[in-house]
């Protein structure tokens, strides 16, 4: 079965990841091998493919994920500049928020199995961004009811196009923080790629 699934995202990878469609098929069978191992090696990998493909997710990783926007939360509900997080925290927050233990672990399982990386180059790396991100849009991580201590509720991804500059696509990925007493904060990374085929 491994095998057959290494050959078919392969195929996949070379065509070039270019819809939504294909980021769902390529998550998917990502989650199947990293099941079949049975690893602890990629257990963010496994998070964002596990992420992928539920409605919303409570599981330890994505609790990890919220107590740290519950740490950054206190501090930034105080409008305090995100700048100004202590350095560990603030480097945590802006890891998750470009997702880049995704895109880490991601290039390391396709190099392992010999599969062609999706982040050759930085437009490549920010579609796919943009079309995984669409995916997970309006999925929350949720916090588990038992945390009685945390000051958060929710965190749920947002994705808005901007402007197309000089062929190159713009957007913006919101990570939009719910209170518990209903309030709204948001943290957000803007991108760019080229899409200067598009007429």
């Amino acid at each position: 079965m491994r095998p057959s699934i290494i050959e078919k995202l392969d195929v996949e990878i070379k065509k070039g990841i270019i819809s939504e469609i294909q980021v769902v098929y390529l998550m998917a069978q990502v989650r199947k091998i990293l099941e079949i191992d049975d690893s602890d090696k990629y257990k963010h990998l496994k998070f964002y493919c596990d992420w992928a493909l539920h409605s919303r997710l409570t599981n330890s990783i994505a609790q990890k994920i919220l107590k740290q926007f519950d740490e950054a939360n206190v501090i930034l509900k105080n409008h305090i500049e995100i700048g100004s997080l202590p350095t560990d925290l603030r480097n945590q927050i802006e890891k998750i928020s470009s997702m880049n233990l995704l895109k880490e672990e991601l290039s390391s399982f396709l190099e392992q199995n010999g599969l062609p990386g999706i982040n050759e180059s930085l437009d490549d790396w920010t579609r796919f961004l943009k079309l995984y991100a669409h995916i997970i849009e309006d999925c929350p991580l949720e916090m588990q009811a038992s945390n009685t201590n945390a000051g958060i509720q929710k965190v749920t991804v947002k994705v808005q196009l901007g402007d197309r500059v000089r062929d190159h696509q713009y957007y913006k990925i919101s990570w939009v923080i719910l209170n518990k007493d209903k309030k709204i904060g948001e943290i957000f990374v803007i991108n760019s790629f080229y899409d200067g085929y598009k007429t």
